[in-house]
């Protein structure tokens, strides 16, 4: 491939995802991702030993602070596996040949 087309296919990629995928993950990913969090959150929280069943205060700020963890921990992963495929993309790239 020329670089002219390299660049051209780039360019396309690049606006495709900047035009797309905002709708896609806030329509499609997101929400999917949300759900699951919402039930593993209902999973941890059950384990909880120390939560009287009428202490609705101390349920609801556990219920926030196992979400936020875990939402906090899918970015970390997802983070993760992003710099690790670019990174063995870019080695890739820069292979000798």
């Amino acid at each position: 491939m020329t670089t002219t087309k390299l660049q051209t296919s780039l360019r396309e990629a690049t606006k495709l995802v900047k035009d797309r995928a905002p709708s896609m993950v806030a329509e499609r990913i997101l929400p999917e991702i949300l759900d699951n969090v919402t039930d593993w959150t209902g999973e941890i929280i059950r384990k909880m030993t120390t939560l009287g069943a009428l202490d609705k205060q101390a349920a609801e700020l556990s219920y926030d602070i196992i979400r936020d963890g875990l939402l906090r921990e899918v970015c970390r992963q997802v983070n993760d596996v992003m710099l690790t495929e670019a990174d063995a993309r870019i080695t890739k790239l820069f292979e000798k040949k």
